[in-house]
């Protein structure tokens, strides 16, 4: 059970971090239009507009219509949708699994775009506007960045984070120091921001000490032990130009398992478990590299053994975290 619950936590991690353009573009976004024309409007869905302006605009695989209009002129414009560096480049993060990504984001028409500035004049040749398909660099960074990295007052989130490798210091009967370094790892939490790019976050995770990267079945010839942790925290956080850092409090149930053969000439095991609960900190630092993506490090001491007994002791452990957050409201 254990290992189907970590294979689907593998397959989430695959779907949701390649399918790019679903996950970092809206459905409807702003695009900026502009004129030569000193006295033209825009006119678009029975608005008027004056120049320049932003609208909003849901992402299309058909033309978007614009209209410009003077005293004295009107021009309708067709402009051609096209698929966004997002969806061309931004599955390309991890190669492995690039095709599921694309596969994921056929499914909708977040893959589309305009372009984020749009050019009418009166004496354009042509009424059907399509922007140059050369895509430079700066273009490919500035789709796959966050459309908006500052937080906002009073907003809600949903975490969905993977800690994929941990670092283990634990103390078992009250003074055997055991350290332990693996792999795998889930969490669940919601934050909330009370101000701008201030915000708090609880969170409740699971972290092991398995033996390879990706949750596959495995036998081990000998003796071994496993390291987990299931932690509840509580942070205070700011974020600003992609960067976040938080600190807080967390509760910590440490168990260690060592597994051993009862005799050497057969594959039966035995183990050994050790386990205690500890209060401490929780301090963590995360990079944005898209709209709803953090990668970050966490560390957690824990300073006070609360059972099966009471005992300032240090345990630590330390993650590289990839955190997927979604807006509720």
């Amino acid at each position: 059970m254990i290992r189907f619950l970590l294979f689907l936590t593998a397959l989430l991690i695959i779907v949701l971090s390649n399918s790019c353009a679903t996950i970092t573009k809206q459905e409807r976004y702003t695009t900026k239009i502009q004129s030569d024309n000193v006295d033209a409007k825009l006119l678009y869905n029975d608005q008027l507009y004056q120049l320049p302006t932003q609208i909003d605009v849901k992402r299309s695989k058909e033309d978007l219509e614009l209209i410009l209009v003077s005293d004295s002129l009107k021009k309708k414009f067709l402009i051609k949708s096209r698929l966004s560096p997002t969806f061309l480049y931004g599955n390309l993060a991890l190669l492995y699994a690039a095709p599921v990504g694309y596969l994921i984001d056929l499914t909708n028409q977040k893959r589309f775009y305009y372009g984020d500035v749009i050019n009418l004049n009166f004496n354009a040749n042509e009424s059907n506007i399509s922007e140059s398909s050369n895509i430079n660099l700066l273009d490919i960074i500035k789709s796959i960045r966050p459309e908006d990295a500052v937080g906002y007052k009073n907003k809600f989130n949903i975490n969905l984070s993977f800690p994929w490798v941990n670092w283990f210091r634990t103390i078992t009967d009250g003074r055997m120091i055991r350290k332990e370094f693996g792999f795998l790892g889930v969490g669940l939490g919601v934050n909330y921001f009370y101000k701008n790019n201030y915000f708090i976050e609880f969170q409740t995770s699971t972290i092991t000490s398995y033996f390879l990267p990706v949750p596959a079945p495995m036998l081990i010839d000998g003796n071994y032990a496993i390291f987990s942790n299931n932690i509840i925290s509580l942070t205070n956080n700011y974020l600003k130009s992609f960067i976040s850092l938080g600190y807080g409090i967390q509760s910590s149930w440490h168990t260690w398992k060592y597994f051993f053969k009862t005799d050497s000439t057969t594959t039966i095991e035995d183990r050994i478990i050790r386990k205690n609960a500890s209060l401490g900190f929780e301090f963590n630092f995360y990079f944005q590299p898209l709209k709803d993506v953090f990668l970050g490090i966490v560390y957690r001491p824990s300073i006070y053994t609360v059972a099966p007994y009471t005992k300032f002791t240090y345990q630590y452990s330390i993650s590289l975290d990839m955190k997927l957050k979604f807006n509720i409201f």
